[in-house]
């Protein structure tokens, strides 16, 4: 009897489980209609400009502004905006639908091949336990709702094995100061693409997410005390990494602080303490009524944080075995306090939930906490660490009952099959009835764009509709910056019609700049440009770069980043060198 899932076999196992996904999930991108969820009316658009601004001025500088969206806006200031990303870079080659589409696809691919090595390197884990928790976290609901329902910018989700496997040496790994480098340099450089990418309200979770493998690392092979060093090395290399971007996202942010929401609970605490074990389970509610303290309702996207009734079924069976085999009397002090801080972990985002006047303030008086409009995103802390706990138990009632269960590819089979069995039957007929943003007039205006050069500057300012593809600019249009209703939009002067009123008068445009930088340009965040500033705003309705000034924090946060990125590279070219010299040297 096979106890072991052949090596030739687990690449075949990801590739399938990657076809099936591909076939449940690509018919809503877009849907039968030809229609994308609501949300994506703020990528598609955001896409054509990093188009335009490529065709006009090439890869570089950086597109600054946009003054395609409510009369001119930042554009690399604005933390929706992933320039630096591969939906953008893919958007240079082919169409808008088939960027979105092929990262879709291709960040869930790296999330299963990535999770199946995580398991193998971190964990020493058989293959079989691996192919659970590859397949796992590729249906993780999470990453499927938000890129389904129009969050293209939570795609680098799916590197967080990725990021796990960088932070986190399994037994046996080198301990040299160039593994300490390789691994250091490897996570911060994810973690500077998940920034750049737009995830910023997605890290934080995943600092949970690290912590609570740790400690089941610590808990099973034992954990590498070097892990916190990689960590913060990393960490600090993502921020110089992004140092010219958050930089600027936080300038912006400050004049327009997102605290005008209040921050919506659970006020019951045994349901919010329940909440964390039945969204891994795919609970997932169209209208969650029960939440208090909130200004509309949290639909069903807000809570897909499913892995399957997988883990929960290891973990009864894993239990059952422990408890008749008196695995209590063996427990010792030290991993009785590192099951209790992972139970704790576990339950965090519960916590972070739970609503009652006073945690309420306390909440919001907090940096970030206090800048959010929901907490829930918490949620997918527990989405790795529950996968990783599935393929340990795989392995641990498989070795504990080999002859009865028919060895670990029996058991990783049966717990595949029933995780499949949970996606099939799985309705999603809400996110086809999302869909109702048409992105035809910017698929037309990017294909004009790549095939002959064609730029539509900006002349018109229009009420609502179609924006950069059709040369005009939204007045009423969708940037969270300034509220999901506009509530902090400064609207001012600007009016429906031509941008360009007279060689005497105000242009009918906003000076962007005046959104990151007022006093270093002597202006207030909405005024629009002058008279005097002829060149400069027909330049920013062309997709130009024009002259403005940068704060000092800015100017030191792009040179901190040009620095790292020349470290980074250097680094990168002589670690491909010595890989190359020692293979000569083998072969010689």
């Amino acid at each position: 009897m096979r106890t072991h899932l052949p090596s030739q076999l687990a690449p075949l196992v990801i590739a399938a489980l990657v076809a099936v996904y591909a076939a449940v999930y690509l018919p809503f991108l877009p849907n039968a209609q030809g229609l994308w969820a609501d949300d994506y009316s703020l990528h598609f658009p955001n896409l054509l400009v990093g188009l335009y601004w490529r065709l006009a001025n090439g890869l570089v500088p950086a597109p600054w502004f946009n003054p395609g969206e409510c009369g001119g806006v930042p554009y690399f200031a604005d933390p929706n905006v992933a320039y630096y990303a591969a939906p953008q870079a893919l958007t240079f080659f082919v169409s808008p639908t088939a960027a979105i589409r092929a990262t879709f696809l291709a960040f869930a691919a790296a999330g299963c091949g990535f999770a199946y090595l995580l398991m193998r390197s971190s964990f020493a884990a058989s293959r079989s336990a691996a192919a659970v928790v590859a397949g796992l976290f590729l249906f993780n609901g999470y990453y499927a709702a938000r890129m389904l329902i129009g969050h293209l910018t939570f795609h680098a989700f799916m590197l967080a094995p990725a990021l796990a496997m960088a932070l986190l040496p399994g037994p046996g790994a080198k301990r040299s100061v160039g593994a300490f480098a390789l691994r250091a340099g490897g996570g911060a450089l994810i973690l500077a693409y998940m920034f750049q990418s737009g995830m910023v309200h997605g890290v934080p979770p995943l600092g949970l997410s690290v912590l609570a493998l740790a400690l089941l690392q610590a808990l099973t092979v034992g954990v590498d005390r070097r892990w916190p060093a990689i960590a913060a090395s990393a960490a600090l290399g993502a921020l110089a990494l992004s140092a010219s971007k958050f930089a600027a996202e936080v300038s912006w942010l400050s004049q327009f602080p997102r605290s005008l929401y209040p921050l919506p609970g659970v006020a019951d605490w045994k349901f919010a303490l329940a909440l964390g074990p039945l969204t891994l389970l795919g609970y997932a509610p169209e209208k969650a009524e029960f939440l208090v303290n909130s200004v509309w309702l949290q639909h069903r996207h807000e809570w897909e944080y499913g892995v399957s009734v997988v883990p929960a079924a290891l973990l009864l069976v894993a239990a059952t075995n422990a408890l008749a085999g008196g695995a209590l009397a063996r427990l010792t002090i030290r991993r009785a306090a590192l099951a209790l801080a992972l139970l704790a972990l576990t339950f965090a985002p519960s916590a972070l939930n739970f609503y009652s006047p006073g945690w309420n303030a306390v909440l919001k008086s907090l940096p970030f906490f206090g800048e959010s409009s929901s907490l829930l995103r918490f949620f997918s802390a527990n989405i790795l660490p529950a996968t990783v706990l599935a393929g340990l138990l795989v392995d641990r009632i498989a070795g504990a009952a080999t002859t009865r269960l028919g060895g670990r590819p029996a058991l990783a089979a049966a717990a595949i099959a029933l995780l499949l069995l949970q996606v099939f039957v799985t309705p999603r007929a809400y996110y086809a009835a999302a869909a109702q943003y048409d992105a035809a007039r910017v698929e037309i205006a990017a294909a004009a764009a790549r095939a002959i050069g064609v730029v539509h500057p900006v002349t018109w300012i229009v009420d609502n509709g179609s924006g950069p593809e059709s040369g005009t600019s939204v007045e009423n249009c969708y940037q969270p910056i300034f509220g999901y209703r506009l509530e902090a939009f400064p609207r001012g002067p600007l009016k429906v019609g031509p941008i360009d009123v007279g060689p005497q008068e105000p242009f009918n445009l906003k000076n962007p700049a005046c959104y990151v930088f007022p006093s270093e340009n002597a202006c207030v965040p909405g005024a629009q440009f002058s008279a005097v500033d002829r060149d400069r705003a027909l330049a920013f309705a062309a997709y130009r770069p024009f002259a403005f000034e940068r704060s000092t924090t800015q100017t030191v946060a792009d040179d901190v980043t040009l620095a790292a990125l020349v470290a980074f590279t250097a680094g990168a070219l002589a670690a491909l060198f010595g890989a190359l010299r020692r293979a000569l040297t083998a072969r010689s």
